[in-house]
């Protein structure tokens, strides 16, 4: 295997198609091949457990190369490896239970196994006297408010599908309060609350990092407790240096670290990412394979966050849920006029055998649902109208003609109604392949 090919698997090029970070591959790729010498019996988890974070798609890459040009004892072993990675030996764990709609990629959202979200919730009675303040956590907060109504407990959350969570528990939750907001871009929504105690999960990317940090240090008061998840040495060539950074930022803000936990927090995988797994031939990853480190700070002054609020393209994707199923249009990206073209998949069966961001073909498509499915529009405009004509159950072709203003000839409404079929195809599926 090239490494050129390598970067590729991983979505993740620089200009010379070489690895971004050939030290960061060689450390991880080490890890895979010490554990197959060391361990006969390693089963395509336990050598996913010792990869620090990074992607099974990713360690099923390095055991590809290592079956191709290691030593014969770890060749042979990494073969067998990869033959138990194809073996259906896990389920998928139901994380779209208690009234939380599924997680959608776009989001980056993993939530946490019951067992982490007890041990934070515990934390933060153990902090706590009064308040807490939740950025990006809703599964904590339902936790939180089944156990302690009583305690002032604030979340903070961009999905535009999350219910109000005090209505999906059965006391009464008068000290409860949910804002809709991108972190990103609108950090100072939490100016003021003065809690006792911050839990933060930010998408594992620097600009979300920063702005769910000043998000914290804007909410909490002078000696408050902040637990912030941050992304694991495997996570992507820059992690390292990313959480240094992160440190320094938040040393800068004022706080005060006081210990690392590491793999503090563990996640339930997603159906989206099960999805991308299957579709890379991977049907043996545990549940709960995604872990992150826990980091503990304390506020001991409250010095302006170093960084500006960020630009964020969130608010150009709009959102219809048609049949259960999540889709995310993006604005602005398309021609207004256009028929032809309106869905295309980007991949075969159109789900992508990918999570990662650092993927190029993310980067082309302007469509996506909570299947791990990406396609690309010609016109967004057009397509949300057809998916809200499926809602309506008023003619997709009509509906379209009446927004661009014209007639359609016989082949463009051909392409409505195969985008039409298309959508209704996978309307009330279930989001995951079968």
């Amino acid at each position: 295997m090239s490494e050129a090919w390598f970067a590729d698997s991983i979505g993740l090029q620089t200009r010379d198609g070489q690895s971004e970070d050939n030290a960061w591959r060689r450390r991880l790729l080490d890890l895979v091949s010490r554990r197959l010498g060391r361990d006969p019996s390693a089963s395509f988890n336990a050598v996913v457990k010792v990869a620090k974070g990074a992607d099974p798609i990713l360690v099923q890459a390095m055991l590809r190369e290592l079956a191709a040009t290691a030593s014969p004892r770890v060749r042979a072993r990494a073969r067998e490896v990869l033959a138990n990675a194809g073996q259906q030996t896990a389920l998928l764990s139901a994380v779209c239970g208690e009234g939380l709609p599924a997680p959608h990629p776009l989001d980056y959202e993993w939530r946490f196994t019951r067992r982490t979200r007890d041990d934070l919730v515990s934390s933060a009675f153990a902090r706590a006297s009064r308040s807490v303040l939740l950025l990006g956590c809703p599964t904590v907060a339902l936790t939180l408010l089944a156990r302690s109504p009583d305690l002032r407990t604030t979340l903070v959350d961009d999905n535009p599908a999350l219910p109000v969570l005090s209505d999906l528990v059965p006391r009464e939750t008068a000290n409860y309060t949910q804002l809709r907001a991108d972190l990103i871009a609108r950090p100072n929504v939490t100016a003021d609350l003065e809690v006792d105690v911050v839990i933060a999960d930010a998408p594992f990317y620097p600009e979300a990092m920063t702005g769910f940090l000043a998000a914290a240090v804007n909410g909490a008061r002078r000696g408050a407790t902040v637990l912030f998840v941050l992304p694991p040495f495997g996570t992507r060539p820059s992690a390292e240096s990313d959480v240094r950074d992160f440190f320094r930022l938040a040393t800068a803000s004022g706080l005060r670290h006081e210990a690392t936990l590491t793999n503090g927090v563990r996640y339930v995988r997603p159906p989206f990412e099960a999805n991308a797994h299957r579709a890379a031939g991977l049907l043996s990853v545990a549940d709960d394979w995604r872990a992150a480190d826990l980091a503990v700070f304390r506020l001991t002054s409250r010095a302006a966050p170093t960084k500006a609020p960020l630009e964020s393209e969130r608010a150009r994707w709009r959102e219809v849920v048609v049949g259960g199923k999540r889709w995310r249009v993006k604005t602005n990206s398309g021609d207004a006029d256009a028929v032809e073209g309106l869905l295309q998949p980007i991949a075969a069966n159109s789900v992508l055998d990918s999570v990662s961001r650092r993927d190029q073909r993310r980067h082309q498509a302007n469509v996506c649902t909570d299947a791990n499915e990406f396609f690309i529009t010609s016109n967004p405009d057009l397509l949300l109208e057809v998916l809200a004509s499926i809602n309506t159950g008023l003619n997709p072709a009509a509906q379209g003609e009446k927004l661009l203003g014209r007639t359609f000839g016989f082949t463009e409404y051909v392409e409505v109604t195969v985008a039409h079929d298309m959508i209704t195809r996978g309307a009330g599926a279930e989001t995951e392949l079968g």
